[in-house]
């Protein structure tokens, strides 16, 4: 007797879109910048050329040109995880908010009258535990939007004594602290509540420091450890001494970190960490307290054969079923399933015709098939 098993719903439902027009799967630019996968499983992808929600079924563009988004370029996503809306970061263009009952935007801007944001060059969006919402500006500090009363904090430069916001790419939360890293300037932890901080810069003396000012990628792990992606390999942050385990590339090395720039980082149900980066490199590693020291423990290259340029993959996003959509900067979105082996990988891209062995879809549908 035949038993269904729910982890290959995503994979039904990829097939079943070889029976609808190609524009309905076409993602609007290839250049994708965030996915990420709400708690009904649609996948969100952000792009240099707009917003895609990819259902199962069909794709939905939001795009400047059809009047949803003031901007198609887009730095970021975030799926609320209390109510059923999606927070779109914008390049120059402030957040817009997509609200899933209305089927309507919010958005909100520098220019806004009340409870403006600092500067519309929004960078990254979080959302804290409490369901407050932050935003990172580029060069003026970090936004909190107070769910409850409409209120916008500001935490700029006159909030911490003595420091100074730089260019900053990406933050995220951990405990009652700030974690911020720069696009060339380090990385700061800081204190809202008490206004203190810690810088940390790259020191070439030190193996221990952080292996590059250029941070790309930050992740709290389910233990509440610091992870941080640059563009000179992966590092763990040490409470205790406040240094850095660093994970290089080493030329020749297998078991070693298998690209240079680390762009996204997200830790899956089985307790590893994906490590996305440079040239079509996707890796993972244990991180799981048992077992041999971090150090001594070796990345596992997972592979997306279906990438025929190696461009850079920017994000991932795991799914309920354990399945990973892959963000490439060039070549759209990919799909690895949690059975690799057994299963196809997909491709959503914005132009290209694709031809596999055992289907023929145009403009990227699936990109490959083994049943």
């Amino acid at each position: 007797m035949f038993h269904f098993n729910r982890k290959w719903l995503p994979l039904l439902l990829l097939l079943s879109c070889l029976n609808l027009r190609s524009e309905e799967i076409r993602l609007s630019n290839d250049y994708v910048v965030d996915v990420q996968v709400d708690s009904r499983s649609r996948v969100w992808v952000g792009t240099l050329g707009g917003l895609n929600c990819f259902d199962g079924i069909e794709t939905r563009q939001f795009l400047k040109q059809t009047g949803d988004l003031p901007s198609n370029l887009i730095n970021a996503l975030c799926v609320d995880r209390t109510e059923p809306l999606v927070w779109v970061a914008l390049q120059k263009a402030g957040v817009a908010c997509y609200d899933l009952r209305t089927e309507r935007f919010v958005y909100h801007r520098a220019s806004d009258p009340e409870n403006a944001l600092a500067d519309d060059d929004v960078t990254h969006i979080v959302q804290g535990p409490d369901g407050d919402i932050w935003m990172s500006t580029f060069t003026k500090g970090v936004d909190r939007l107070d769910r409850e009363t409409g209120k916008i904090t500001h935490y700029n430069d006159s909030t911490f004594t003595g420091y100074t916001f730089r260019s900053l790419h990406e933050f995220t939360l951990r405990d009652d602290q700030l974690v911020v890293g720069y696009w060339k300037s380090g990385l700061s932890i800081l204190s809202p509540e008490d206004r203190t901080f810690t810088d940390f810069r790259h020191d070439p003396s030190n193996p221990s420091s952080l292996p590059s000012d250029a941070v790309r990628a930050l992740l709290v792990d389910s233990r509440g450890r610091l992870w941080v992606g640059t563009t000179d390999g992966l590092a763990l942050y040490q409470d205790n001494s406040r240094d850095f385990l660093v994970f290089k590339h080493r030329e020749g090395d297998p078991t070693s970190l298998p690209g240079r720039t680390v762009y996204d980082l997200k830790e899956d149900g089985d307790g590893n960490l994906l490590v996305a980066l440079d040239g079509g490199e996707l890796a993972s590693l244990d991180i799981r307290e048992q077992g041999l020291p971090l150090s001594s423990r070796p990345f596992v290259r997972l592979l997306i054969p279906d990438l025929s340029r190696n461009p850079d993959i920017w994000k991932v996003a795991l799914d309920k079923f354990g399945n990973i959509w892959v963000g490439s900067y060039g070549e759209g979105l990919h799909f690895r399933s949690h059975r690799p082996a057994r299963s196809g990988r997909t491709l959503l891209g914005a132009t290209e015709s694709v031809e596999v062995p055992c289907l023929t879809s145009t403009a990227a549908g699936i990109a490959s098939c083994t049943l």
